[in-house]
């Protein structure tokens, strides 16, 4: 299963979006090096943070981010 193709069991409603996007890099990460029941409402406010300054670092390079979209989003080619 691609990480694109995986659904999600996060908060059903982030407080923004920004929350709901370090929510699911906690997740992806936590994914590599899983910790004991940890889940993101367990976390403390200073790790949130961390995830939540993690993320606007990267909406800070808006071309990566608009050349990143572009690729997520392009439509797979047709396999014959």
């Amino acid at each position: 299963m691609s990480l694109l193709s995986e659904k999600r069991q996060a908060s059903p409603c982030p407080d923004s979006a920004l929350e709901g996007i370090a929510e699911r890099l906690f997740e992806k990460m936590n994914h590599l090096d899983p910790g004991e029941d940890e889940s993101w409402e367990k976390l403390s406010e200073g790790d949130k943070h961390f995830y939540r300054a993690c993320v606007e670092s990267i909406l800070m390079e808006p071309e990566l981010v608009r050349a990143a979209l572009i690729e997520v989003c392009a439509p797979l080619p047709l396999e014959r």
